[in-house]
């Protein structure tokens, strides 16, 4: 732990419950508005969550922030109605959590191995890059987890996914975004872009990342005009790394002559499928113990029946999961079998195709 990190743990733990000595403050701490901030990881956040604190803990001299959100100083909260099941399993929070990050984030599969090695070749040498999946396999949560782990001021990730807008508006979005005041002239505007770009990578050193998600929504022009916007001093540069992230449609699209241009210049393509049945049951696993249980929650047909369910989907996997510890909980059970499984696939609003 670094020394202003510590300061920050012992001169809170006067102020507020013993626990909070217990909490990790990880991993970037650095001056920021006459504030020391303080990056938490999953762990961490999770722990002040429970403890409904963290936000200007001590007396203001301190912000602790996290990078998907401030948490708010006030008394500790009981559990809101129907999360009572944590308390009988022995969880901090869901297993499988949408905000997955951290410590609860799983990362042992090759495909995400796959896209680390090819994101981290074009933060070495920007470029433009193409990530697919299936909805529900976790196309965001990777490419987030793996912006979260970037250090600032390094890099600088801009994130859209208002896809389905026009190209202009998607490019005003953009200028917005790096705090540009978006031209009314699209010339105008691409150049206002371009230069800000210029200026962060050769004078900050700060190498833009560009994150398109929903990108199956791209219209063709904006596809089309795509490969000129990339286009940098007659062509001998990139100065930013750019993600399309989409469905496996947007790579079908992608080879269509239309697009030939553009596809020229994908660098690195990463097309990431369901989980094997091993992968899955490991990320259930380890969901559960990252939400604070030691304890075997499901049994082994339970979670070969999820798998089949969900047929390898962490989306569905978690929906299906909460409902499945609930329904053991309204009855009385220590564990999730395969009848409260499957009474919570009957309740639980699924879409058709998924149903046993």
């Amino acid at each position: 732990m670094r020394p202003d990190v510590e300061h920050v743990a012992s001169r809170s733990a006067g102020a507020v419950p013993e626990r909070l000595r217990q909490v990790r403050l990880a991993y970037s701490c650095r001056p920021d508005d006459q504030h020391v901030v303080v990056s938490l990881d999953e762990g961490a956040r999770r722990e002040l969550e429970h403890l409904r604190l963290g936000h200007r803990a001590v007396e203001g001299e301190v912000e602790v922030l996290h990078r998907l959100g401030v948490l708010e100083v006030g008394p500790p909260q009981p559990l809101r109605e129907g999360d009572s099941y944590r308390q009988r399993f022995g969880l901090t929070h869901h297993p499988l959590p949408r905000d997955a990050a951290g410590n609860s984030f799983f990362c042992q599969t090759k495909s995400l191995n796959q896209l680390e090695d090819c994101f981290q070749s074009l933060l070495e040498e920007p470029g433009l890059g193409a990530l697919t999946a299936e909805a529900g396999v976790g196309k965001t949560a990777a490419i987030r987890n793996i912006c979260l782990s970037l250090p600032s001021p390094d890099f600088r990730v801009i994130y859209l996914c208002n896809t389905a807008a026009s190209p202009f508006d998607i490019y005003r979005s953009l200028a917005l975004e790096l705090g540009l005041s978006p031209a009314h002239r699209k010339s105008q505007l691409w150049w206002a872009l371009k230069m800000e770009l210029v200026r962060l990578l050769d004078e900050q050193h700060t190498v833009p990342i560009i994150v398109l998600d929903e990108a199956q929504h791209l219209s063709d022009v904006f596809l089309a005009d795509l490969s000129g916007f990339l286009n940098f001093a007659f062509d001998t540069r990139s100065v930013a790394a750019l993600w399309l992230v989409g469905l496996p449609s947007l790579a079908q699209r992608l080879r269509m002559q239309l697009h030939a241009p553009l596809a020229s210049r994908v660098a690195a393509q990463v097309q990431r499928a369901a989980l094997e049945r091993d992968d899955f049951k490991a990320l259930v696993e380890h969901g559960i113990k990252a939400a604070g249980s030691r304890e075997k929650l499901l049994t082994d047909s339970a979670v070969e029946l999820l798998f089949r369910v969900c047929r390898g989907i962490p989306r569905i996997a978690s929906r299906l999961l909460r409902a499945a510890l609930k329904e053991a909980h309204a009855r009385n059970q220590n564990i999730v079998d395969d009848a409260a499984l499957k009474a919570a696939v009957e309740t639980l609003t699924l879409v058709e195709e998924v149903k046993p």
